[in-house]
């Protein structure tokens, strides 16, 4: 009797405890591609064939993309002791002059700002997003995996 009692208060705690856990913790986000901005400190950017975006080559620590007008490019910093560190550095970028640069220059303040990055909830399901957050973790940026096109 014993044994059936602590039996079922030994499952109970699985159950609750892996219940919690699997609510409390996203998965892991591998930023290794394409991605769209969708938003940029919580305005969304609206979707179209220049949207701005992002491209992680992380073997090469690089990213580069585009911030609306202008593309961009430089080095990807991430810290192995912290999974979710990550920074730009020795950035640089083109420079046309743009009929309308304020979504710009917030994208680039925005990179400029980003110590840390987490999965995001997305407006699409089935999709896979992200955010990327300053020091204090606020979401600076939202951006959404690009899909791969099929031939």
């Amino acid at each position: 009797m014993k044994k059936l009692i602590y039996s079922t208060i030994l499952f109970g705690s699985l159950v609750a405890f892996g219940a919690c856990s699997g609510n409390s913790k996203k998965e892991a986000v591998n930023l290794q591609g394409e991605w769209v901005i969708t938003s940029v400190n919580g305005v969304k950017v609206q979707e179209t064939p220049e949207s701005p975006f992002l491209n992680f080559d992380l073997t090469e620590k690089r990213v580069n993309g585009n911030a609306g007008c202008n593309n961009f490019f430089g080095e990807v910093i991430m810290n192995e002791a912290d999974a979710s560190s990550l920074s730009f550095d020795k950035m640089g970028a083109t420079k046309m002059m743009c009929p309308n640069d304020s979504l710009e220059m917030e994208v680039f303040k925005a990179l400029n700002e980003v110590k840390s990055f987490g999965s995001a909830d997305c407006d699409v399901k089935g999709k896979t997003c992200a955010k990327l957050m300053n020091a204090q973790n606020n979401e600076l940026l939202t951006i959404q995996k690009r899909a791969i096109a099929q031939d």
